[in-house]
């Protein structure tokens, strides 16, 4: 099993959120903890890769809340004075899924593909 631990203290770097804000995200970390290893091809190579297995888990925990985080946002943009801050959802997911791309790229080997399906076309019996 991945440490959990690091999975949780990397989640709290990409988030940039205190250990004690980021406590609401530690099911979140956990669960795709769990995912990662549900993936792996070999499970033996979890030691040698761990460090890894445990960015990729944190990094796809912060792309998760990001988007738990814009949906749940409905304030957009504030205005003090002559100031108005903008906040865009979309640029935050956008750098989120970078980093979950970053952080999976090194570890795909590892994993096996449950999206990709390979399938024969039964042959009809004519020429197309």
């Amino acid at each position: 099993m991945l440490d959990s631990d690091k999975v949780f203290d990397n989640f709290c770097m990409f988030s940039g959120l205190s250990e004690t804000d980021a406590e609401e995200y530690s099911g979140l970390c956990l669960a795709c903890a769990e995912e990662i290893e549900a993936q792996l091809i070999d499970v033996s190579s979890a030691a040698a890769n761990e460090d890894a297995l445990c960015r990729a888990a944190a990094a796809v925990a912060f792309y998760r809340m990001s988007l738990i985080s814009s949906a749940q946002d409905t304030s957009s943009s504030f205005k003090a004075g002559d100031v108005t801050v903008t906040r865009s959802a979309g640029n935050t997911i956008g750098a989120a899924e970078s980093i979950k791309q970053e952080y999976m790229r090194p570890i795909m080997h590892l994993l096996s593909d449950s999206e990709f399906v390979f399938s024969a076309i039964p042959d009809c019996g004519r020429d197309l």
